[in-house]
């Protein structure tokens, strides 16, 4: 079931962003901005006090991306902490009260310009896939046993871009695809969010077991040490030294294949 909804979720991502080449190719998309706009100026009072200014559609959802960025980084960075590690209040109100603080006093225009509202092909693509990318690490990261949380978070993440899209699709011309091809993207990890996290747990699991057995390795390794000494010493004959290499060699190659 919940997968019908995520794959309903992404044929709508994409009919939408269809519709939104067509408008443009009919000079309509300058309608689309419009729509944003009129959207931010009914929750700007809400919106402005957490996001400080936001001028347009493209600042409001450009501003709900660095939000969130900000809010997941800080949130891992705290989490390390043993004061906060131990209590869960206490680290969402710092992280929270952190991230609203950094989005009103310090990111400021230029910064959000710059970083999440460029006008270069490259700008965009590398504003989109940056965060794509530590959005991916970090859900993936905290949200290893809660996967209906992971696919609200993958499914906000894909609100944002379709918002980005709609509210700059006038102003980027032939590479605003690139925003609602991230957040088709970002569908599809929702929807492929078993598949993901088999795959990370078994690279995890494949990782644990080679570092088990590289310490299982220097340990065989100290046996040989030890035995060539006992021999060298005359405490065991060259049968029993032949014996124990071959024993602790073919261990160590067995731990290595």
């Amino acid at each position: 079931m919940k997968k019908r909804v995520v794959v309903f979720l992404l044929l709508l991502v994409s009919s939408i962003f269809l519709s939104g080449a067509a408008y443009a190719a009919e000079s309509m998309s300058t309608k689309l901005p419009k729509i944003m706009d009129d959207f931010v100026r009914f929750i700007e009072p809400i919106a402005a006090n957490i996001l400080g200014d936001v001028p347009g559609g493209e600042w409001f959802f450009a501003k709900i991306l660095l939000f969130a960025m900000l809010l997941a980084i800080i949130w891992i960075a705290l989490d390390s902490v043993a004061l906060f590690n131990e209590n869960t209040w206490a680290l969402a109100i710092v992280a929270i009260g952190a991230s609203v603080l950094s989005i009103r006093f310090i990111a400021n225009d230029w910064i959000v310009q710059t970083i999440i509202l460029p006008y270069s092909v490259l700008g965009v693509a590398i504003s989109a896939g940056i965060p794509f990318m530590i959005y991916f690490v970090i859900v993936n990261m905290k949200m290893k046993d809660s996967p209906t949380i992971r696919k609200f978070a993958w499914i906000f993440f894909a609100v944002i871009f379709v918002g980005l899209y709609f509210s700059r699709v006038d102003k980027l011309g032939d590479f605003a695809w690139i925003y609602p091809a991230t957040a088709i993207a970002a569908f599809a990890v929702a929807l492929f969010d078993g598949s993901i996290s088999r795959g990370l747990a078994k690279i995890s699991a494949e990782k644990a077991v080679t570092k088990a057995n590289s310490h299982l390795i220097d340990k065989l390794k100290e046996e040989i040490i030890e035995a060539g000494n006992q021999f060298a010493k005359g405490a065991i004959t060259k049968k029993r030294y032949d014996e124990k290499m071959k024993e602790l060699n073919n261990k160590i190659v067995g731990l290595k294949k």
